[in-house]
């Protein structure tokens, strides 16, 4: 198990290269490659999906979820902080944080 990654408004998200994703009958599916785990999104997970294939801030992901979805702003942030980290345990995505300030 990878130890809990720190997220802030400036941690840049994105895919990681070490995983499979597909588009199957509507839904995502993605595989992490050296884990040999998949998972299936459901459409707010889908959506949190395609904005992080091209890397972006957690603040620019957030702040494009909340314009999509209703919702009080800082429980979308802490729901995707959650999906972020399960994604991130799973080796789908990396993290980067460049200083530990936000």
């Amino acid at each position: 198990m990878k130890e809990q990654v720190r997220l802030y408004g400036h941690s840049i998200i994105g895919w990681s290269t070490d995983q499979i994703s597909a588009d199957v009958d509507g839904q995502t599916v993605v595989m992490g490659v050296s884990q040999g785990k998949y998972v299936g999104f459901d459409d707010v997970a889908s959506a949190v999906w395609r904005r992080i294939e091209q890397p972006c801030t957690l603040k620019v992901l957030c702040e494009s979820l909340a314009e999509t979805f209703d919702g009080p702003p800082e429980q979308i942030r802490q729901d995707t902080i959650g999906l972020l980290r399960q994604l991130h345990e799973l080796g789908l995505i990396e993290i980067r944080n460049d200083t530990a300030t936000d």
